[in-house]
């Protein structure tokens, strides 16, 4: 009985160990733990910041759906919100409750702040002024670029003092009695971020906390202020690390206040932009743009991203920079005006103390935006994707930069133009000869195809500036030339040089993609202004020698406009996404990619012309810039006659190929040390290349949404094989057990004997 009880338990334990480790693998793996982030470093001389420390992401309200949700009517002047619709009157009553509530204000970010605020800037004096005299297509673009405005500055503003929180929160400022964004006196009109009061108009310590761009102006007013009011002590906390020049002059401004001890901190941050439904309530009957506040970080494809098809892309450094940044000079004037009042309008004395500037970048020159990085990625729980970079120029004295989501729309609509059509569509030609072979009709219908034509007619008008007599490189250009009429006729194309990369396999970093303009003598059918065909009446010897001489003088000064002018940015732009389009071909051969459909698809219809054009009007411009003699140059000769000296430029621009040139790891590592981490920190934020002027912008597409929790690991629980294999060990056990209960016990029961009752004795 003993044997049988031991090798029952010896079963039951065994068992009891295959159930216990069939339970450990089915169950679902437990989510790792979110690192706690660390706090702010010390940053300047005698401190070391931590290499790539992840930034902490802090929720902050975003207003800017406002701009979609809001309609204004041309005619009456309303503003509608789905069915519910404010007039001026009704607008005015908001405002005047505005003024007499006890809070002095309405939420941020709901509609009556949105219509107050308004209000507010309709009735100043020089404003309505203006608006007296604009007609009502004016005062329509007025009220969009001031609701744009208004939510740019407005969340600008909410992620200031969102970062202003988190810092006071981790370093305890509010528990130690310092206070937050209040006004110093009715005699000193400044607002520091935190500050330990110790009299009416005196503080002992000063806080001020940056989020995004920032001027040196900015903290040495906070400065200024510390020896107003007697403050020894004055910290500045940055949401992202300056660069080291920046960091240089932060502590020679520093030394010229002996008297007050400063201290430089950076705590990466992030602002997580979320909608407070208590400011945004539907109209009662839902017929906004949705029942419910806008769920996700925004549109499934935000200006610039790289997304298409069924991927997603959220919010990002780059998105936000893009979205918000005006078109033009005049509109971005305009809003750096807007956004001033703005924050007067809540009691600061100018946008940047209010954290409200518009251009959180610092001012940077958008005409030089070019996608120079791009990653095909693949997460477990997001699925394939791409993560890119644009790079961009920092403009001196700018302070709202612009052009930014045209820039960007048009480097993202390349990059998938260049997938979807075949390389051997990518071709211009501007040539009096053939008006039927100006441009491929699909590429014709795209941006990409409007900017290489419209580069084509460019460089041969620029070429009449480098001839012309009147300029010191023209002059020596025609002394040097022979012949009666001094002619040239040619062919001259652009054409890629090969570009500088470096591939890792996953990733490509485009370290500089230059243009090549190409030239070749040809005889030309059609009669230009000097009625003559081409250069027909002139030796081939002359020919020749001029063509050389053009070629050693011009082709450098039209090669050099191609690669630097500003005329040619647009083409710079889109060639710098041909070059990321054709290593995301190589790189769809060989796996699957998230737009390896795209690929020669021929299907170029999610990315139009932006701009209406037609390469007729193109071809036309430069016939009549042909035929009525824009390239031809009148001199005198010495018997006082004059002679037209022509000029036959054609040729066009082909994309057909893209060579290129990988670095050594030793070589990248060596010229761009920085060039790894600042990319990989601009998914999160601006970043600046230590040692560079540029700064990147990153991105994300993802085949999952961004923003769309994880589903949790799947369980076996619910399949009834799960049952059966856990069971079967368990019946099994039972039916062995029995049978072995039952089979000692008929082999330890005595026999029995008819007609006895008891056990035979020996």
């Amino acid at each position: 009985m003993n044997r049988l009880f031991r090798r029952i338990s010896a079963s039951a334990t065994c068992l009891l160990l295959l159930l216990v480790s069939i339970a450990y693998i089915a169950a679902p793996v437990p989510a790792r733990a979110e690192p706690v982030p660390p706090g702010p470093y010390r940053i300047g001389a005698g401190f070391t910041p931590p290499v790539n420390q992840p930034p902490v992401e802090f929720d902050v309200p975003s207003v800017g759906f406002w701009s979609d949700e809001l309609t204004w009517n041309k005619d009456t002047e309303e503003i509608s919100w789905g069915t519910l619709t404010y007039d001026w009157e009704e607008i005015e009553e908001i405002a005047q409750l505005d003024s007499i509530q006890p809070s002095g204000d309405y939420l941020v970010g709901s509609i009556e702040h949105v219509l107050s605020r308004w209000h507010k800037w309709r009735v100043k004096p020089k404003n309505s002024a203006d608006w007296a005299k604009m007609s009502a297509s004016a005062r329509a673009k007025k009220w969009g670029t001031w609701l744009k405005t208004y939510g740019t500055s407005t969340s600008n503003g909410l992620q200031g003092t969102g970062f202003e929180l988190l810092v006071g929160q981790v370093q305890g400022y509010t528990a130690q009695g310092f206070e937050h964004d209040t006004k110093v006196s009715e005699n000193i009109d400044e607002r520091p971020d935190f500050g330990l009061r110790t009299g009416p108009e005196s503080y002992s310590h000063l806080v001020e906390v940056k989020s995004g761009a920032w001027t040196m102006e900015q903290i040495r007013s906070r400065f200024e202020l510390a020896v107003q009011t007697g403050a020894t002590k004055l910290d500045v906390y940055f949401s992202k690390r300056p660069g080291k020049k920046r960091i240089a002059e932060l502590e020679r401004l520093a030394a010229e206040y002996p008297g007050v001890e400063s201290r430089l901190f950076v705590y990466p941050a992030k602002a997580r932009k979320i909608v407070n439904p208590s400011t945004y309530e539907n109209p009662p009957d839902g017929s906004g743009s949705g029942a419910a506040p806008p769920s996700g970080p925004g549109p499934t494809s935000p200006p610039g991203s790289l997304v298409a098809g069924g991927q997603n892309g959220a919010e990002s450094p780059s998105t936000d920079a893009f979205s918000g940044s005006p078109a033009s000079p005049e509109e971005a004037a305009e809003t750096s005006e807007m956004t001033e009042q703005l924050a007067q309008d809540s009691g600061y004395n100018s946008s940047g103390d209010a954290e409200m500037t518009s251009d959180q970048l610092g001012g940077v020159d958008f005409s030089t935006l070019e996608l120079r990085y791009v990653s095909d990625t693949y997460d477990g729980g997001l699925g394939t994707g791409v993560d890119y970079a644009y790079s961009v120029d920092a403009a001196e004295g700018v302070d709202v930069s612009y052009g930014g989501r045209e820039s960007a729309q048009l480097a993202a609509d390349a990059f998938f133009t260049w997938l979807a059509l075949p390389t051997d569509t990518f071709w211009v030609n501007l040539n009096p000869d053939e008006p039927d072979r100006i441009i491929d009709e699909d590429f014709g219908s795209t941006d990409a195809g409007r900017v290489l034509l419209e580069a084509d007619l460019d460089m041969k008008k620029i070429v009449a500036d480098f001839i012309h007599p009147d300029t010191k490189g023209g002059a020596k250009y025609w002394e040097a030339l022979r012949g009666e009429t001094k002619c040239i006729s040619m062919r001259q194309w652009i054409v890629p040089k090969p570009a500088v990369v470096k591939d890792d396999g996953d990733s490509l970093f485009i370290l500089d993609a230059p243009l090549e303009v190409k030239m070749e003598g040809e005889y030309l059918e059609s009669k230009g202004a000097g009625g003559t065909a081409g250069c027909s009446g002139q030796s081939g010897g002359d020919t020749d020698h001029n063509e050389g001489v053009y070629a050693d003088l011009i082709l450098p000064k039209v090669e050099e406009a191609v690669n630097t002018a500003p005329e040619f940015a647009e083409l710079r732009r889109v060639y710098a996404s041909r070059v990321a389009a054709e290593w995301y071909r190589h790189r769809s051969e060989t796996k699957t990619t998230a737009y390896s459909d795209i690929i020669d698809s021929g299907d170029v219809s999610a990315w139009p012309a932006r701009e209406d054009w037609d390469p007729k009007d193109v071809f036309d411009d430069y016939v009549k810039s042909y035929t009525e003699g824009e390239f031809n140059v009148e001199r005198r000769t010495r018997q006082g006659d004059y002679i037209v000296t022509t000029t036959y430029i054609y040729g066009g621009v082909t994309f057909f190929d893209v060579p290129s040139r990988s670095v050594s790891d030793e070589e990248f590592a060596a010229e761009h040390p920085a060039l790894n981490a600042a990319v990989g920190e601009s998914m999160l934020a601006p970043t600046v290349e230590e040692g560079a002027a540029g700064i990147w912008l990153g991105g994300r597409s993802t085949e999952r949404p961004l923003w769309d929790p994880l589903p949790p690991p799947p369980t076996p629980l619910g399949n009834p094989f799960f049952w059966v294999l856990s069971t079967l060990p368990v019946a099994g056990w039972l039916a062995v057990g029995v049978f072995l209960w039952r089979r000692k016990t008929k082999a330890t029961t005595p026999p029995t004997f008819a007609g006895t009752s008891g056990p035979v004795t020996r």
